[in-house]
């Protein structure tokens, strides 16, 4: 197998697979089909003409325990058999051990030997997944197991056509997953994937799916895929894939489809309560709700004659619910691709993670990777960054400018701090702050000019900072990187409650130096007040200034490392400014007022600074 990484955004990859002379575009869905073709009411190669998938999912087991199939699919080949042409991956029963906590009924040996002789593209070893409940102890001796399991199965392969998937198991135990990935990471599997986390999925905990996927990712080996099992809900497939999944499996699509589940990015419903079909795909397009929903609501009559009629009908509304739910999972994964190929990978995962309360908790955990993520995260895009308010925060950009720009630019010498604030657009397209950087360009350029003439070399320059209300302190010799120079975002200049906590813990400890300072009046903070009920614990104060971007803190910390060299600060704060169009507005509340109000607190109060509202 050759898997060829084409695209990049983040962690999410376009890549290639090549496989016994097939292709396969990730990131992707394997559909979960039934191992006895009868049972399929969308069949494989519907899947394959109508959807576009060239890869599908069935389980090995169930070919291997039906004596009337097992030597009919060595003989054929399971691609015969199944009558697809595409790519075939098989489960061992260990998803049937998983779900239903049945005994294991055949070896290892046995079931992977049986998967060579089909002729399986992608056969999956058999592990020993953990439950969610399992104690530290079970985990760990089921992980011992899968690994040792896997070494076996390398000394054991015979035909060389099939691309090995390695489970990485243990998601309820960090440490023990960490201990498997590494461990798996020695061994040659064409394909590594994560286990355990179905039914985590099946009840939303994205969360504990996101952790694993994230704790996986950072230490396994980049050039090979990763697999997710059982992940069938669109909703969740743009944060998985940003997080760095590969390919997916689910069988979501038909299961859903027999509960009258109707699959939409907000969440699923059910047929019988839709009056319209909120969607285009073509079977929406051809059928109403009331067409879907008789059919579905058919009632079997026990009558020997009708019995078959009536099954016939209701497979049929079955069916065509399953059609839509796959088209749904086919769009979304077209949508990501494309988002990944133009950057803008994050902005759709944020769209999608509002969807639901449990996806934007899992979206709210990106910050404690932020160290891996940032690593990866692309230098430049061909494309502004979209700013769609705090929840935007989460992104590893933002640990990027703080790494950077507050622990790299620092003043090493005297200077006269500018504050010029961020207006409406990008810095080069505002005729207010173009006119107030070629102000202060040209006295600098004057200072130099007196410098050279001067025996005085003492004069202090202007060393200028852009307030930005999405990125804090935009020091000008980066202004035309991005993305300082490529960003689109919504002016209003809003504070995060662990903005307003910095404030209140940090500059005025207690509540009489909080009464006695007039700036920092309570109708300030627009819907947020800083009183006795928002006290946040100290372990949650110092895992957000460690990890979150918290722009009041920022504004501190710049301050307090570089005050012995600040010999003078100027605050251009104008009422009015002339904005993109050309036409005068009212500035409204912004971050440099915040700037304004710590230096006139007791911590910052021996920094002289004047303000001035115009140059």
């Amino acid at each position: 197998m050759d898997f060829q990484i084409k695209k990049v955004d983040s962690n999410g990859r376009i890549g290639i697979i090549k496989h016994n002379n097939k292709e396969l575009i990730t990131p992707t869905l394997f559909p979960v089909v039934s191992p006895i073709p009868d049972e399929n009411l969308i069949t494989p190669i519907e899947i394959k003409r109508e959807f576009g998938f060239n890869s599908i999912f069935t389980n090995s087991y169930i070919m291997f325990k039906k004596k009337e199939f097992k030597d009919i699919i060595i003989e054929k080949g399971i691609h015969n058999f199944l009558n697809f042409d595409g790519l075939i991956a098989t489960d061992s029963g260990a998803f049937q051990y998983y779900m239903y906590n049945i005994d294991e009924d055949v070896t290892a040996e046995e079931i992977e030997k049986y998967q060579e002789l089909i002729k399986s593209d992608f056969p999956v070893i058999l592990d020993q997944p953990v439950q969610p409940n399992d104690n530290y102890n079970e985990t760990q001796k089921k992980i011992e197991i899968t690994i040792n399991r896997a070494r076996e199965n390398i000394t054991r392969r015979i035909n060389s056509n099939c691309a090995w998937i390695g489970p990485i198991q243990g998601c309820n135990y960090i440490e023990l997953l960490i201990q498997c990935v590494k461990e798996m990471n020695k061994l040659d599997f064409s394909i590594y994937a994560i286990g355990g986390v179905v039914k985590a999925l099946n009840d939303y905990m994205f969360d504990y799916s996101l952790n694993a996927i994230l704790s996986t990712k950072k230490l396994l080996r980049p050039d090979r895929p990763l697999h997710l099992f059982g992940a069938g809900l669109p909703q969740y497939f743009a944060l998985s894939v940003a997080c760095g999944i590969d390919t997916m499996d689910s069988a979501a699509y038909i299961l859903f489809a027999k509960e009258g589940r109707y699959m939409t990015l907000e969440g699923t419903k059910y047929i019988l309560d839709l009056q319209e079909l909120p969607c285009n795909c073509p079977i929406c397009s051809k059928y109403t709700a009331n067409e879907i929903k008789n059919l579905y609501s058919i009632k079997i009559n026990n009558k020997k004659k009708e019995k078959d009629y009536y099954l016939q009908q209701k497979n049929e509304g079955i069916k065509l619910i399953g059609k839509h739910n796959l088209y749904l999972c086919a769009q979304e994964l077209k949508k990501i691709r494309e988002s990944i190929r133009e950057g803008s990978l994050w902005e759709l995962v944020e769209q999608r993670s509002i969807i639901h309360p449990r996806l934007l908790k899992a979206y709210s955990q990106l910050p404690k990777f932020w160290n891996y993520l940032e690593q990866i995260e692309p230098n430049e895009k061909n494309r502004a960054l979209f700013h769609f308010g705090n929840l935007t925060y989460n992104r590893p950009i933002f640990f990027r400018i703080l790494k950077n720009i507050f622990n790299k630019f620092y003043l090493n010498k005297n200077v006269i701090l500018v504050f010029l604030p961020e207006l409406d657009c990008s810095i080069y397209n505002s005729p207010t702050l173009t006119e107030w950087l070629n102000y202060f360009e040209k006295q600098n350029k004057n200072l130099m000019t007196k410098v050279s003439n001067s025996i005085d070399k003492e004069i202090i320059p202007y060393e200028i900072y852009i307030v930005s209300n999405i990125f804090t302190l935009i020091p000008y010799k980066l202004i035309n990187f991005y993305p300082f120079s490529q960003h689109v975002w919504f002016e209003k200049y809003t504070r995060t409650n662990i903005e307003l906590e910095t404030i209140k813990r940090y500059l005025f400890p207690n509540s009489l130096d909080i009464n006695y300072c007039e700036n920092w009046e309570f109708d300030l903070f627009n819907n947020y007040q800083i009183n006795s009920n928002m006290i946040f614990s100290r372990e949650e104060i110092d895992f957000a200034y460690e990890y979150f971007y918290n722009r009041i803190h920022l504004i501190i910390k710049f301050l307090e490392q570089n005050e012995k060299f600040i010999k003078h600060i100027i605050i251009v704060r104008p009422e009015f400014y002339i904005t993109e169009e050309n036409y005068k507005k009212k500035l409204q509340t912004h971050l440099i007022d915040d700037i304004e109000k710590i230096l006139k607190s007791n911590r910052f109060s021996h920094l002289k600074y004047e303000k001035i509202k115009q140059i």
